[in-house]
């Protein structure tokens, strides 16, 4: 039975998201349901999400999330950095008039208990859709997050552009989280050339021209960060999890404690076999 997934994207600054896209697009073993854009120019992501689509020969829903961060917080992310990319490509797939935090209400009233919710960007949609219907989390199968650092004195990136979005996920009742801290994830990475080297298929043009973009902003190298939460969603055997509890303070800092709970921590990853998982599913030609 396949996994039926949302993928909640914030696409278009680093070139993870686009990894993790890909990646369940080809998947055969996935079921994505939709995908939902967030943060600045969140219309500019969903079209570089149905670009992607569209290259696959998939029919997925796109829905364009929210903009900026609650509380009127100061915006850290407030432009979509591959912007332009989308521009050289043709769109053909219609735009949805259904916002994101709307679409994630639906689809969890529709399938109780069978989605997951894979959030790898600022936490905002998630939070919204939390704030209108606080039976949110118990109608999802889990939430999976890349999010949160517990080593490093700093906020991780998706919780400081929303200290408040992730204060209001954290405070939830999902049946279960699986958070991917970059503890973690900053542990696998790869060089310029092994995108180049690496990458084929359809997706290798695009997947090109981001990685391009990215490396023109004095990047020389790219983390797996959002790819690692994608595969745990299928490939749960090539991670090591702890259980525990996730807090946040004011600031944005992560904190763990460990013991029981449906809360699990990522902390260990089979690098090798992550990073053969991901370009080979990448990779597959599609029929």
């Amino acid at each position: 039975m396949k996994e039926k997934i949302i993928l909640d994207t914030d696409i278009g600054s680093d070139i993870d998201d686009s990894f993790a896209l890909a990646y369940l697009l080809h998947a055969s073993s996935a079921q994505l349901l939709g995908v939902t854009t967030v943060t600045g120019q969140a219309r500019q992501r969903a079209q570089l999400c149905r670009i992607l689509i569209g290259i696959a020969g998939r029919q997925v829903p796109v829905y364009a999330g929210e903009d900026h961060p609650l509380d009127n917080q100061e915006e850290h992310q407030p432009v979509c950095q591959m912007a332009g990319i989308a521009e050289e490509y043709p769109e053909d797939a219609p735009r949805s008039q259904e916002s994101a935090v709307d679409f994630m209400l639906r689809a969890a009233r529709q399938n109780p208990g069978e989605i997951t919710l894979l959030s790898v960007a600022p936490f905002t949609n998630v939070a919204m859709a939390l704030k209108k219907d606080p039976q949110f989390a118990g109608r999802l199968k889990r939430l999976v997050i890349m999010g949160g650092g517990f080593e490093q004195a700093k906020p991780e990136w998706n919780i400081l552009c929303d200290r408040k979005a992730a204060e209001i996920m954290l405070k939830a009742d999902f049946r279960q989280l699986a958070v991917f801290p970059c503890d973690l994830t900053n542990t696998v990475s790869t060089p310029a050339s092994y995108l180049a080297d690496n990458v084929h298929g359809e997706f290798r043009e695009i997947l090109l021209k981001m990685g391009n973009n990215w490396f023109a902003r004095g990047m020389d190298h790219y983390h797996y960060h959002d790819p690692m939460a994608a595969v745990y969603c299928l490939h749960p055997e090539l991670f090591e999890m702890q259980s525990g509890m996730m807090h946040t303070a004011p600031d944005g800092r992560s904190a763990w404690t460990s013991g029981s709970g449906s809360c699990l921590r990522a902390v260990r990853v089979q690098k090798q076999k992550f990073l053969e998982e991901l370009y080979r599913v990448v990779n597959e030609a599609q029929s």
